[in-house]
């Protein structure tokens, strides 16, 4: 047998050849996350940066700012994309949000509003360590920023990467968090520059937060990052959403699918500068204008919580108020442990406002109950038109969103405003029809009860109201009375 030798730029063309459908197959298998998005790369400080450009720019340019993991979820971001957002990034990865990390984000921040012309307000979106950043930044640049969205964020390094408490922690990552930021082990511990104890900026410009978690997460436990976190932003007068998936089944709970894009998306593009400056009144909390109701009988149910346990709530406004004036009130809700949190004239604007300033905090219920609405629907008076049925919606949807938020393990029952006299229900039957669109199927259901109430498809039962048409008789709150007990067995 002849053995033939073969020149080595010869094999270097065979194995060329042998190889590029392998090569081929592997580049066509590595998935662009940003589909047929434009990415534009570039360098900012010395650092490698790049943006994702949507196909028509949206009025005054908003953008997102990653932090750390970009292509993480990109869902959220794809929805943005379609609207007119830019995605932006700035590679500062091992820095862990370190003054020398932010200085980079200080100039990138720089770059992109005074050279690229993007809006002066961004939205910052964090992925678990990058809560490091996001958090650092925006206490340093409140005034710049419009909401943050952050999944399983790093909210204290002693959790992650330093594994102080219940975490699994990461030795290497820590040893780098001494680096990056200059510490020994003793003064890392007493730390107090970590995204939990740097709110009260963020806070005071009232800018809201989204969180994403996982309540198996053992790499950043959310009792040791968000819900800390959470607390602390609440007790500084700010708002804070959390969606939480139950079991993450990856990463030690860390990573799973995105439950809700879209939520997240409507989030962002709620608070951002794409929309108008202008608020709905429905979403805005303020007090009660009757100011025997505010803060006298506010004060006094933040006390009455404290006294005893509560495990049943009522929110509402007059009709669910009216019930402590009537004679079998304690007989009716015996056993119940049931807080009343009715209040005359009260709208979704002034029942926010009780909420953020304590009306379900340090209370643990097994149910809520939430009827809201019927304010908003008067005939036009001085100074007080109508809402629209949608702009009311929006409103117990955000009062959802708040119990859901102070009290995840509640279930709650949303009813439909009960019927009144005429011309006002109509107006009710319009916003009616949009309240079961509340439900999640798990810890939020809807009610539509207001059958018993009336005497035939047109008009109230007059015998079940008092002379307004508006206001339950005590007939009628015994006819409630009824069906709450069915509700409640169930």
């Amino acid at each position: 047998m002849t053995i033939k030798r073969i020149s080595s730029s010869r094999l270097f063309i065979l194995a060329l050849l042998f190889l590029t459908p392998f090569l081929t197959m592997e580049a066509k298998s590595k998935k662009n996350v940003w589909k047929n998005f434009q990415r534009i790369d570039f360098k900012v400080d010395g650092r490698d940066a790049f943006i994702i450009k949507p196909k028509e720019t949206a009025k005054g340019q908003p953008w997102i700012w990653r932090a750390r993991f970009p292509t993480y979820h990109p869902e959220v971001d794809l929805i943005l994309l379609e609207k007119g957002f830019h995605i932006a990034y700035i590679n500062t990865d091992d820095m862990l949000g370190s003054p020398k990390a932010l200085k980079h984000w200080d100039a990138f921040y720089k770059h992109m509003t005074e050279e690229k012309g993007f809006a002066e307000k961004v939205t910052l979106e964090a992925v678990s360590r990058g809560g490091l950043f996001a958090y650092r930044w925006a206490s340093q640049n409140p005034e710049k920023v419009n909401c943050i969205y952050a999944e399983v964020p790093v909210c204290d390094f002693k959790s992650w990467p330093g594994g102080k408490a219940n975490g699994v922690g990461n030795k290497k990552a820590w040893q780098n968090v001494l680096k990056q930021y200059q510490l020994n082990e003793q003064q890392a511990l007493d730390y107090k520059q970590n995204p939990i104890d740097v709110l009260a900026p963020i806070a005071k410009e009232d800018i809201p937060l989204l969180h994403l978690i996982s309540l198996n997460d053992q790499v950043v436990p959310a009792k040791e990052n968000t819900f800390v976190l959470a607390k602390r932003y609440r007790q500084l007068g700010g708002s804070i959403e959390i969606i939480e998936v139950k079991i993450g089944p990856r990463a030690k709970g860390h990573h799973f699918d995105h439950p809700d894009p879209k939520r997240v998306a409507d989030f962002i593009e709620k608070h951002s500068s794409l929309q108008v400056t202008t608020q709905l009144s429905t979403i805005t909390p303020v007090p009660s204008r009757l100011k025997k109701f505010m803060p006298k009988r506010h004060n006094q149910k933040l006390a009455e919580a404290k006294e005893r346990q509560i495990d049943f709530v009522m929110i509402g406004d007059s009709i669910t108020h009216n019930w402590e004036s009537e004679k079998n009130y304690a007989q009716i809700f015996k056993g119940t442990n049931m807080l009343n949190l009715g209040f005359a004239g009260d709208r979704t604007q002034n029942v926010l406002w009780r909420i953020q300033h304590g009306a379900l905090d340090n209370i643990e219920p097994k149910l809520v109950t939430l009827m809201i609405g019927t304010n908003h629907l008067h005939n036009p008076k001085k100074d007080y038109t109508p809402d629209s049925s949608e702009d009311i919606f929006t409103g117990i949807q955000e009062i959802v969103k708040e119990i859901r938020t102070r009290l995840p393990k509640a279930k709650i029952i949303v009813f439909s405003i009960f019927p009144r006299r005429a011309p006002e229900y109509e107006r009710v039957k319009s916003l009616n029809q949009l309240i079961p669109k509340i439900v999640d199927n798990q810890m939020v259901s809807h009610r539509d009860i207001n059958h018993i109430f009336l005497a035939d498809d047109t008009k109230i039962n007059k015998a079940l109201y008092s002379r307004d048409g508006l206001h339950l008789s005590s007939k009628g709150h015994e006819t409630w009375a009824k069906e709450l007990h069915i509700l409640l067995k169930q």
